[in-house]
């Protein structure tokens, strides 16, 4: 327990920074999922503190207007979770994934065209990019 209380300090001060490149961000979530440890519930406590920090991630990103490439190393450990034996891991790192692959998918919003009106839109123009670079890394 004393990691992520350490991580979640790490989080908060990279968070006061006000860091606009999630690459180091990244890099600890890639870091973290890699050593994550054998005992289910500190595994547990540990991909949801991952969920926090994709969601802060994810935050910043909008707010910035920034496009970030999804990381090679992160994605081999997010797989690696989603593979998982125990159910709520698994769950855990379907929900990281789903929060950084497509960020909108949280925040459902109407649309207002006339043609479209009372139909739920969930992606956004942006995520074609995202798309690609999990492409790209998956080919």
């Amino acid at each position: 327990m004393k990691k992520i209380s350490h991580l979640e300090e790490e989080n908060e001060r990279l968070g006061r920074q006000k860091i606009l490149d999630a690459c180091s961000l990244f890099d600890v979530m890639s870091t973290t999922l890699e050593k994550l440890p054998p005992s289910s519930i500190a595994a547990r406590e540990t991909t949801g503190s991952m969920i926090i920090l994709a969601n802060m991630i994810v935050v910043a990103s909008v707010s910035s207007n920034s496009q970030q490439v999804f990381p090679d190393d992160l994605l081999l450990e997010l797989l690696k979770l989603i593979l998982h034996l125990d159910v709520e891991i698994r769950f855990s790192g379907h929900q990281i994934f789903s929060v950084l692959l497509i960020p909108n998918s949280n925040h459902v919003r109407r649309d207002t065209d006339a043609s479209t009106s009372n139909q739920t839109i969930r992606w956004s123009s942006d995520t074609a990019y995202v798309f690609a670079s999990v492409t790209s890394l998956l080919g």
